[in-house]
Order: structure tokens, then sequence, then C-alpha cells
């Protein structure tokens, strides 16, 4: 078996059409969906085929199922590296080599999880911000280390915009030390539930945010910033409003943790696979990409703060959002009441 020859686009010959080859000897266009038949038709010999399971692979022991034209192929070259571009289906893996495919059985809860979050083809990724592969690499950050115990994800308010009529996070001391109080109740009854490590994850905006990776450094647990935009766009859409103290926080946290970029566009115009897409943006990519980033750490138990005052959001993509992807996914939800720091205004 393993010496048949199938024809394929990376070794196309001038003379005829590969495609056209496999259809007319093996009935179907594509050089995967070939291996496919065969995995089928004769699945023990199929198993002569297991050396061809990338290495990359192997050591990260994770299948990622590679949809041909969703994009997927930035995701695959994050994962493994170049040289690794293929269209295989489950089937093939499980059929190739059983004990590889079980032994990443794991990830097929997480699986269904990023797949859910995926918005027509919008499969999320993340880019380092100024370090290394690994730090902008969730899988490979849950690789270097045990995974945790309990993940926080936070979402919340940010400090009102002077233009805002309504307070609703208004910028004095006293709404800010009520909003570092609920959070820090919240997060020590969540670390006290962790029976080992625990992690924190939220973006950078003035307000809820920052507060948060506060909170969380004066109770020894770590956080990670995952932001929108790169560093200087990011304090202009979701700092600046708060004034320069904030600006000054902010920038002392992109000192201090590592982070992680979801496009290193200074635009907030999404990609053009997404820009057809109605009722879309940016932001909304970010709550569904932070959420992302969490699932993909493998933590035990997962719990979403929420500094919410239960209305909906300034724009699309707020904190209501949020809450309802969190729901939905079936996760601990932790609601702080947002609506007394209008008392504070």
């Amino acid at each position: 078996m393993s010496s048949i020859a199938i024809a394929s686009d990376r070794a196309r010959p001038a003379f005829a059409d590969s495609k056209a080859i496999n259809r007319l000897l093996f009935g179907a266009w594509y050089e995967e969906d070939v291996y496919h038949r065969f995995c089928r038709a004769f699945p023990y010999p199929m198993r002569l085929f297991r050396g061809r399971i990338p290495q990359a692979m192997r050591a990260r022991n994770l299948i990622f199922v590679h949809v041909p034209r969703v994009a997927g192929t930035s995701i695959v070259r994050a994962l493994y590296g170049p040289g690794c571009i293929h269209h295989h289906s489950m089937h093939y893996y499980a059929t190739v080599d059983p004990g590889f495919s079980e032994s990443a059985d794991r990830y097929r809860d997480r699986l269904v999880h990023w797949l859910a979050l995926a918005q027509d083809g919008d499969l999320l990724i993340c880019h380092p911000a100024n370090a290394g592969a690994a730090q902008g690499d969730p899988i490979a950050q849950a690789r270097g280390v045990e995974a945790p115990t309990r993940i926080l994800l936070f979402t919340g308010h940010m400090i009102d915009d002077p233009s805002r009529t309504k307070p609703r996070f208004p910028p004095t001391k006293a709404a800010e030390e009520r909003a570092r109080q609920m959070m820090r109740e919240a997060i020590a009854a969540e670390q006290a539930l962790a029976n080992g490590s625990i992690v924190g994850i939220a973006g950078g905006a003035c307000g809820g945010d920052t507060l948060f990776h506060e909170v969380c450094a004066e109770l020894g647990i770590p956080t990670r910033m995952l932001i929108a935009l790169p560093r200087e766009r990011y304090c202009v859409t979701s700092v600046q409003q708060g004034g320069p103290d904030w600006v000054a926080r902010y920038y002392q946290l992109c000192a201090r943790l590592p982070q992680q970029i979801m496009t290193e566009s200074e635009s907030e115009e999404l990609p053009k696979w997404l820009r057809a897409k109605r009722g879309y943006n940016i932001w909304q990519r970010a709550n569904m990409w932070m959420l992302f980033n969490a699932l993909a750490m493998r933590g035990k138990e997962m719990t979403l703060i929420a500094l919410w005052d239960m209305g909906g959001g300034s724009g699309p993509g707020g904190t209501d959002e949020m809450v309802a992807q969190v729901r939905a996914s079936g996760h601990k939800l932790l609601r702080l009441p947002a609506e007394e720091l209008k008392n504070f205004a």
C-alpha cells in the first residue's frame, strides 16, 4: 500500500491535471479524499501510513482537522509550523494510528467549543506581542506547564467616556474602590476553590480590565492580557477615555504581563473574509477570541467574572455579549453588580 502513488497538487505534472487523474482513478478530486476512501475500504492495511502523521502534530498531541478554504492554513502554521498543510479527516487519523487518535481525544470537547465560537470561517488565532512564539500561543503555554485548575476570565465595563450622559462606571475614586472591593471578594472566593494553579485572563481597558489585573497581582494570581489591537492603537480605543492615570497604569501592565494581540493591523476593520457578515465587528470577534484562548488553556474549571449592570452594551461586542457566550457554553458566571457604581458619580 505504501508504494501507491497518488497525484497531488503539490507535484503537478505539466502534461495532466492531478485532480482529474485522482478523479479518474479513485473517484475523488483531492488527495486527502482518496486516502479517506482507502481508510474506509482497507482500514487495517492503512495503518502502514501511520508514519505520515507529522511529528509536529505528534509532539503537540493535538489533531487539528483542517477544512479547506476556511482560513485554516494560518492556524495549522501556528500550531505545527510550515510544511504540515493537510486536509485529512478525523476518520483518517483514527484509522492509520488509533492509539494516537485516542491519546489526542482529550481535545475533542475543546474542539467542539472552538468550532462553536467560529463565525463563518472566523477561526481565531493570536499574535505574540514582542515575545517568543510560545508566549502568544495558548497551547504552547499549556504544554509548558500543567493545565491550571481554574481559569478566571474577566469582562466588565470601562470607565465612562466624558460624553456619556448616564453614569455607569463614573471616573471617581469612590466608584473605583467599590469595583475593586467587589472584584477582590469574587477573585479571593474563586482562589479558595482552586485546588491547584489558577490563571486570570482579561483585556487591558481602563476600568474593569485594569482593576482585574491589579487585584489578581495583589492576591498572587498570574494574569495574561489579551488585546484586540496593537498596544498604542488599543490605548486610543479603550484606555485614553479614562484619563492619564489609566493610561499610565495600562502601560505598566504592558511592561510586566504577557500579552496576546488579536490582530497586527492598526485598523478596526474586519479581515476581508468577514466584512460581508452583517452585525459583526472587531469587538464581537475579540470577545470570542478571548473565550477561545481561555478554553484552549485546558483548565479543569473556568469562571467568567463579569462587572456588569445587566444592561446592553454601548455597542456590539459589549460585556452583555460575552456573558451570553459563556452562558451558552455552560461555564460558571459570577456577576458583580456594576449598577451600584453609578451611585458614586
